[in-house]
């Protein structure tokens, strides 16, 4: 029995490439172009069938750039990444003007795929996340449209990029003007994390002119940030304008205005703030006022440093000998001794306690003036307020006061006064007798000797 063996046939590669080219013709004569596009590009069944089709259909429509998109973006979903780029690299040959407008975007899901599919931390993962942000750059610089512009901002969020992410926020800022201060609010948050202060600074300048509801914010972190930067003039800056613009925390600005200057050494704002302080902020009036004296002790401004103790002294009841005897001292390292008498004088009627060694310290002034009978009567005056021994040796202070000044006469007169308590101090009286015979009072020293001789 004779078997026949049947003829089988071999479909060669050419064969099959020969049906895609008429089969797509034909079904691009038949059915519209854009509905073909739209049906190969959700093919999921074999992706390279579809890829050849479309590959067909962009030889056919060099110029159609819907055509070339959709042959990258199947040679992506069928994982051949080299044939995408290849395909991008013959795009731009063809039409440089299409390949200019629509390549980067193309070359960003190649660089996107690449970024997902490989291991983060590798060289691949780290070239294609580069890549990646470089050409989201080139599409952001080039895009007009405010719905695309978000759409790439978060994209360059999402791949951590702030600083293209920052390059959509800031021409969104400039294109979307109903949003203006919400994209330039992004801009400002992603400088911070990025930790460009200058870039910061910018866009809080920009804020605080434009919000005018939220200005006192901003002008806050604008002082915030100077301080942070050690930008400290910047800083006086902003906070002087805060201490006039947001009336309810003035005080609080003004303090930190007087920290600031004293931060910078520049005394003279500091005490300028100062005085501002201790005239509008009754309730620590007085420890400004205290600081004003101190600073002006520091700054060698003496002067300052008295008058802001004699104000004290008067507003401070309770320690106003204290700030009387500070004016004191102050005055005495002018030197200013009329002014340091006068504090005296006060300090000796208005401190029992020390009354004796502010008498004393008024006869030495008086003394250095030369002035004996003053000098005497300050004595005389702490002899009143003693007792004995101090009342004795007072007296006789004065009494040497006047034989110091050659006030002879009136020393004889002063015994004269107060001879009667000493008839029985033998010292005394020898002293006494020898200031009439010094005085050529004769007749006062015999009445003196009899008074001592009757009395024995």
């Amino acid at each position: 029995m004779q078997v026949k063996h049947s003829n089988t046939s071999v479909v060669t590669y050419i064969e099959v490439a020969l049906f895609i080219i008429i089969a797509s013709s034909i079904l691009i004569l038949v059915y519209p172009k854009q509905s073909i596009l739209e049906l190969l590009q959700k093919e999921t069944g074999n992706g390279e069938l579809a890829a050849a089709y479309l590959r067909n259909i962009a030889n056919q429509y060099p110029n159609d750039k819907q055509a070339w998109a959709a042959l990258v973006t199947q040679y992506m979903k069928t994982g051949r990444i080299y044939d995408a780029e290849e395909m991008i690299a013959e795009m731009k040959k063809l039409d440089e003007s299409i390949s200019s407008e629509f390549v980067p975007k193309l070359r960003y899901s190649i660089a996107k795929y690449r970024l997902f599919s490989t291991d983060k931390g590798t060289y691949e993962n780290t070239r294609a996340m580069a890549e990646a942000r470089n050409v989201l750059k080139e599409i952001i610089a080039s895009e007009t449209n405010i719905t695309q512009l978000e759409i790439l901002y978060k994209e360059a969020l999402q791949l951590t990029a702030h600083s293209v992410a920052i390059l959509a926020s800031d021409k969104l800022s400039e294109i979307d003007k109903e949003n203006r201060v919400k994209w330039i609010k992004q801009s400002y948050k992603l400088s911070l994390e990025l930790s460009s202060h200058e870039e910061a600074v910018n866009y809080l300048r920009t804020l605080s002119q434009e919000d005018h509801d939220e200005r006192i914010k901003w002008l806050e972190e604008l002082y915030k940030l100077s301080l942070a930067t050690s930008s400290y003039e910047n800083a006086k800056g902003y906070a002087g304008t805060l201490s006039v613009e947001n009336i309810g925390k003035r005080i609080n600005w003004l303090e930190e205005l007087y920290r600031l200057s004293l931060a910078t050494s520049d005394y003279k704002d500091a005490i300028t703030y100062l005085e501002t302080l201790s005239n509008e902020d009754r309730p620590k009036r007085l420890g400004w006022l205290q600081e004003l004296h101190v600073i002006s002790l520091q700054t060698s401004d003496l002067r300052a440093a008295i008058q802001y103790a004699e104000i004290l002294a008067n507003e401070d009841k309770i320690s106003r000998l204290a700030w009387l005897e500070k004016a004191f001292q102050v005055s005495l390292a002018v030197p200013d001794t009329e002014l340091a008498k006068k504090y005296a004088e006060i300090i000796s009627k208005e401190d029992p306690a020390n009354r004796l060694s502010w008498l004393v310290r008024l006869a030495q002034f008086a003394m250095g003036d030369g002035n004996y009978t003053m000098a005497s009567q300050y004595y005389l005056d702490a002899m009143e307020a003693s007792s004995q021994p101090e009342r004795k040796q007072f007296f006789l202070n004065s009494l040497q006061t006047l034989q110091s000044g050659n006030l002879l006469k009136e020393a004889t007169v002063l015994s004269e006064k107060y001879q009667d308590e000493y008839l029985k101090d033998d010292e005394m009286m020898s002293f006494l007798i020898k200031l009439h015979l010094a005085a050529d009072d004769l007749e006062g020293a015999k009445k003196l000797s009899l008074k001592l001789t009757k009395d024995k």
